[in-house]
């Protein structure tokens, strides 16, 4: 039921800041009952793949390769999987090789794994895809804290950087970004429960806000952290000077000689390089991700698209809805950050929509306008996933027509508002003097 209010909330949130200026005492009073109705349960699906493929990485292998096998054994089960060093689906029993568990962690990474309630559908991901850097950072923690104190770190991240914004910048932009993170369509139900899911999203924010200040030393070198913990922050450097360009890379190169602080050293950056490949060639395939390569990639091969969609059809909901809107809404995102590095990120990259998230970075401009075509956007996006398939096409049509003519109106008030105070009489009178 919260996640049914959550939905409703965020939605008309959208339309209507999309549509008005909203003041800024009722951006927050919007952010804190978007927060009110955001689930707050530990998320099955992050934990398994993060927590548990962290904690036990030194048995499981470099990126947890052997996390689905071992789950498979624990729980004594024998269903299709995703295996993890060919991306490929199989079946039958499991392989998991338990010699490099002693019994004492064998045992406990049972009673992990049975404690989170792990769906079959959850054995058809990808596994752990972390760089050796967020590994080494959050192995200790893995090995001390429950999940349930763990998913406390994106919320403290997210207060930071709200705070830190505010402060650096002005409270209403700060609020502004607020609003769209947690409105955003990927992020808006699933932001709270993780484990340290969105810092390198935090640290990016923070980065572009010190950048918009002129603080490109420090801005710089957040951007080589965040880079460091998520690959694709590296994006933001894109149009910045080369100062902040020489304390990212700088900062990186640190972060990185840190990575070899994880249980399998330089074996971890070899995974992570092979990994990529074929982690980047395989999502442009799926109905769940979205940029500019995956409507090619669809476009050019649809039949290969439609069989990884029949092997997880019966495993997801809205499979096909997520093929059908995914590239209409991503030509449609694309031109509101046209000539940002989002814009270029989007361009080049797939990747998963929680990432796409950054554009919440439009709202640190003086300029609001683009901010209120993204709410537009997201109140597309939540039309059209919130609802079934067969009439999708339709409300999401008239969403789109009914938000928009409001913007449209919006904009045209303010037009005509700010002639006549220019004039000091009315539009006509400007046009047709005496």
């Amino acid at each position: 039921m919260l996640v049914q209010i959550n939905f409703v909330i965020v939605l008309i949130v959208s339309i209507l800041a999309a549509a008005y200026k909203l003041p800024t005492r009722i951006i927050i009073v919007f952010a804190l009952l978007a927060v009110l109705t955001t689930p707050k349960a530990v998320r099955e699906w992050n934990n398994y793949h993060y927590w548990i493929g962290t904690k036990y990485i030194q048995e499981l292998g470099p990126g947890a390769t052997n996390l689905y096998e071992c789950t498979l054994l624990a729980l004594d089960a024998e269903v299709t999987r995703r295996d993890l060093t060919t991306y490929e689906f199989i079946d039958g029993e499991s392989n998991c090789n338990t010699t490099s568990f002693s019994e004492v962690r064998w045992n406990e990474f049972v009673v992990d794994v049975q404690s989170l309630g792990i769906e079959q559908r959850t054995l058809l991901d990808k596994g752990l895809n972390a760089t050796p850097t967020w590994i080494a950072f959050a192995e200790p923690l893995a090995q001390h804290h429950s999940p349930s104190v763990l998913m406390w770190l994106d919320i403290i991240a997210l207060i930071l950087v709200y705070l830190f914004v505010g402060k650096l910048t002005n409270w209403r932009k700060a609020s502004l970004v607020l609003l769209f993170f947690l409105c955003f369509y990927g992020v808006h139900d699933r932001w709270i429960g993780n484990f340290a899911q969105y810092i390198a999203i935090a640290v990016s924010i923070v980065a572009v806000a010190l950048h918009h200040k002129s603080h490109h030393r420090l801005g710089g070198a957040l951007i080589g952290i965040a880079a460091a913990l998520r690959i694709f922050p590296i994006f933001l450097l894109l149009g910045k000077p080369k100062i902040a360009w020489a304390y990212a890379i700088a900062t990186g190169a640190v972060m990185g000689v840190f990575g070899f602080a994880n249980s399998h050293g330089a074996d971890a950056y070899v995974h992570m390089l092979t990994n990529l490949q074929l982690h980047s060639n395989y999502i442009e395939r799926e109905p769940y991700n979205i940029g500019l390569s995956q409507i090619i990639t669809v476009a050019l091969s649809p039949d290969t698209a439609e069989q990884h969609m029949e092997i997880i059809r019966g495993n997801v909901s809205n499979t096909e809805l997520h093929y059908q809107i995914n590239p209409i809404l991503t030509l449609l995102l694309l031109p509101l950050v046209v000539g940002s590095p989002i814009g270029i990120m989007f361009s080049l990259l797939t990747l998963s929509r929680y990432y796409f998230v950054l554009v919440a970075i439009e709202g640190m401009k003086d300029d609001e306008r683009p901010l209120r075509a993204l709410f537009a956007f997201n109140a597309v996006m939540l039309f059209w996933i919130g609802i079934d398939t067969t009439s999708a096409f339709i409300y999401g049509q008239i969403g789109w027509i009914i938000i928009f003519a409001l913007y449209w109106y919006w904009s045209r008030t303010r037009s005509l508002d700010s002639k006549r105070t220019k004039t000091g009489g009315s539009v006509l009178q400007e046009r047709c003097p005496p």
